[in-house]
């Protein structure tokens, strides 16, 4: 399946500019990190698009998510980032 670029995200009331849902992507990796405990280990959160897979995680606590999570279900987006998170934990 080709995906598309990221354009647009579409939110429960309208679509929202790709550069809005990214900063909602952000801040929700950001949130999640305080939640489970990993705040301290994030040192960057890239958004790009990826050919292959959703995120991935260095043990440098670089985080890259892909473009298109953006529009993504928010359980979708969710999932993915505590996945990513869990790698930063001990």
């Amino acid at each position: 399946m080709k995906k598309s670029p990221a354009r647009t995200c579409l939110s429960s009331e309208s679509l929202l500019p790709e550069a809005v849902a990214r900063d909602v992507l952000i801040a929700g990796v950001k949130a999640w990190a305080r939640r489970i405990g990993v705040a301290d280990r994030v040192r960057e959160i890239h958004v790009r698009p990826m050919k292959r897979k959703w995120a991935s995680a260095s043990t440098r606590g670089r985080l890259t998510f892909n473009a298109e999570m953006v529009s993504q279900p928010a359980d979708v987006r969710r999932e993915i980032i505590v996945h990513e998170l869990v790698h930063l934990s001990n």
